[in-house]
């Protein structure tokens, strides 16, 4: 029997898509769905300091301000989530920074960042940050910020860390000159001694900041236990969104399984695990897909939403254009599938050194498919991850729509 389409009262009572929300207090405010991603919070702030790298759109500042509520606020906001009963951390000052708010003006990159820095300790609690002297150099703003660093245990949350040098990947000149004012700042916050936790996210890896030189910095991008912190899996979608799946299929005059097989298609296939075990579905995609039904006139479709979503998603335009692709090279994009090495995907790369399909895979256009040569006899053991090699390609059909006129694009250049 057909799904018959509820009032307008009903689909009012349904919980709001979140939409461009990405703050944990708003989104428990204001009656949004929450996959509850809770569950490996604890686990993750075991660690000390944390990179965590992931496509835009996946999840990243709303992972960053459920932490900031729960280490500067507790955990009462979180009642009915799995994190409630684990949590018994005390409450820390919390220092939030957001790279991709620091603006294109590379002549004010360090003003801004001053700025930012200063709002972000007076945010924390820091009173004396009214008085900071913005006006000397960087070095010397932190030397002011190191006094109440040293005087608490601080929790640091910097989210698109990348952003600044991502943006100038085709202007080596301004690549170098937000480099090195990134150096002092991530040279200062690894000396500080009292830290609670660091949490890091980004996109790209790069050396010259000096974020990813040692051993105390765990990135934990593709690490299995972590797979699936961001993004929705397929059991989450069809436990969480099954208000809206029969609607949705409804309104399409489609089966709700076809439905979940071009949801499949069409978003999921992202995959941050080494052992190529666990896929995820970009969540903002699934959100603006279901969005529809809580509007009585609207019928969803699959639209291209990740691609178009992320207007400032330019590392491969900007790659692009200041780079010429290997014949090899281009023969694998137009198969749309190559094969890495471990190293190739998780290194940290010069400005200079970028590769053009380990960019693919960090930026979310192409994602890992399956482990080389993983066919084992019974007595045979898996090869350690940095031994692998690892079969990509296209993420999913959302990308495909749109990554083939940027590599046409190319191509006719």
């Amino acid at each position: 029997m057909a799904q018959s389409e509820p009032t307008e009262t009903a689909l009012a009572k349904l919980p709001k898509i979140p939409l461009g929300v990405s703050d944990w207090g708003s989104l428990r405010a204001g009656n949004y769905l929450v996959v509850d991603k809770t569950a490996k919070l604890k686990e993750l702030v075991a660690f000390h300091s944390v990179f965590l790298a992931r496509p835009r759109r996946m999840g990243k500042s709303t992972l960053c301000s459920m932490l900031h509520e729960l280490f500067a606020h507790g955990k009462e906001s979180f009642a009915g989530k799995a994190i409630y009963e684990l949590w018994s951390e005390p409450t820390y000052p919390v220092i939030r920074l957001f790279f991709n708010k620091m603006g294109t003006d590379v002549s004010q990159f360090e003003v801004r960042l001053k700025e930012h820095i200063v709002n972000a300790f007076r945010a924390a609690g820091c009173a004396e940050a009214t008085s900071f002297d913005t006006s000397q150099s960087l070095s010397g703003l932190l030397d002011q910020c190191s006094v109440f660093a040293y005087q608490h245990q601080l929790v640091f949350l910097i989210d698109e860390w990348d952003n600044p040098l991502s943006n100038r990947l085709d202007k080596e000149s301004e690549f170098n000159g937000v480099k090195d004012l990134l150096a002092v700042f991530y040279s200062w916050l690894r000396s500080l001694p009292n830290l609670r936790f660091v949490l890091v996210t980004g996109i790209m890896r790069y050396c010259e900041t000096s974020w990813f030189t040692g051993q105390d910095i765990q990135d934990l991008s593709m690490d299995p236990d972590f797979a699936d912190l961001l993004g929705y899996t397929q059991e989450e979608i069809k436990r969480d969104f099954a208000q809206y799946i029969p609607l949705a299929a409804a309104r399409m005059h489609i089966a709700e399984e076809h439905l979940l097989e071009q949801l499949k298609l069409h978003y999921a296939g992202f995959c941050f695990d080494y052992d190529a075990a666990v896929e995820v579905y970009c969540p903002f995609a699934i959100n603006k897909f279901f969005s529809a039904v809580k509007s009585k006139n609207k019928v969803p479709y699959f639209g291209s939403y990740w691609m178009r979503s992320a207007n400032d998603l330019s590392e491969l335009p900007a790659y692009l254009r200041g780079h010429t692709l290997e014949q090899t090279e281009l023969k694998e994009l137009c198969e749309q599938q190559f094969t890495l090495s471990y190293a190739e995907l998780t290194d940290a790369n010069y400005c200079g050194a970028v590769k053009f399909k380990q960019l693919l895979v960090q930026a979310g256009y192409c994602s890992i498919k399956s482990i080389a040569g993983n066919e084992l006899d019974d007595d045979d053991e898996p090869d350690a991850p940095e031994q692998r090699r690892i079969n990509c390609a296209l993420t999913n059909k959302d990308v495909e729509k749109d990554f083939v006129p940027v590599l046409t694009q190319y191509l006719r250049s």
